[in-house]
């Protein structure tokens, strides 16, 4: 079992990896906290940070993170004995993208630890129980992201339903303005043109061909590309299923409330 505290004769020499992603950011977990577990955990267990290597705002779904790679080359280069993480989580979010990581430490005699459990041990075939336990670590971190992105996307997607800014680039034909899109003019004209130019069959070349030549305005000023047409005429269709996603909402709130009511009334004269 990893243990969280260790000796040895010689102070172990670990490179810390420090990462926050949005969510991260959103729940205060940032890199000062981060690197005061790991600089704690050193100091308790006769080990020394050689660098501390951070990468803000960045996701843990990705294998290809300059400074994670950064530290596996230090070990590589017998610059340090290994990794040093605040938890496991930080390495990744994916359980194959974490396996991936701590297996090119391992390949390199380098070793593994994190601030809240300590050493996380390699596969041992005579202990399946081990990699077992590690894997399902990776697991929990993976679902955890999940329903955390699902419950972000939910959000975004009940903002879009309410016609709300959610981030990103405006969509052409609005600007925004605090929380809300409102309609610019001049680009609802040049959706509207864009509308019946594809009605009446036109490629999306001859739609940008034709706007440019209308002097129809992009969002960015220029000539209208293909790709730029598409992308307008696309945000139509992800407008009406916005559209009718909120009021799906809006219906399954109002069916669960008669539920409840329902319910309620049944306690009453049960």
């Amino acid at each position: 079992m990893p243990t969280d505290t260790i000796t040895t004769a010689a102070p172990l020499r670990l490179v810390a990896y420090l990462r926050v992603s949005t969510e991260d950011q959103l729940n205060g977990y940032g890199l000062e906290l981060q690197e005061d577990q790991v600089r704690g955990w050193a100091a308790r267990n006769n080990a020394v940070i050689t660098e501390v290597r951070t990468e803000p705002a960045v996701s843990g779904a990705a294998l290809d993170r300059p400074e994670l790679i950064a530290c596996i080359q230090d070990v590589i280069d017998r610059e340090a004995d290994g990794i040093l993480l605040p938890n496991l989580e930080r390495i990744a979010r994916e359980l194959h993208v974490q396996e991936a990581a701590m297996a090119a430490v391992w390949a390199e005699g380098g070793a593994v630890y994190t601030a809240d459990h300590g050493e996380v041990l390699e596969d041992d075939p005579e202990d399946p129980v081990r990699t077992a336990m590690r894997q399902m670590r990776g697991v929990f971190s993976q679902l955890e992201r999940g329903l955390i992105r699902k419950r972000l996307h939910g959000g975004r997607r009940k903002k879009a339903a309410k016609g709300e800014y959610v981030g990103g680039p405006v969509r052409y034909g609005y600007d925004r303005a605090d929380k809300n899109h409102v309609a610019n003019e001049a680009e609802q004209r040049g959706r509207e043109r864009a509308r019946e130019l594809k009605a009446e069959g036109l490629s999306l070349q001859k739609i940008a061909d034709t706007l440019t030549a209308e002097e129809i305005p992009t969002k960015r000023g220029g000539r209208w590309q293909k790709t730029t047409v598409a992308r307008l005429l696309d945000d139509d269709v992800r407008a009406k299923r916005n559209a009718a996603d909120g009021q799906r909402m809006k219906l399954q709130r109002e069916q669960d409330k008669r539920g409840q009511q329902r319910r309620k009334g049944a306690i009453l004269t049960g």
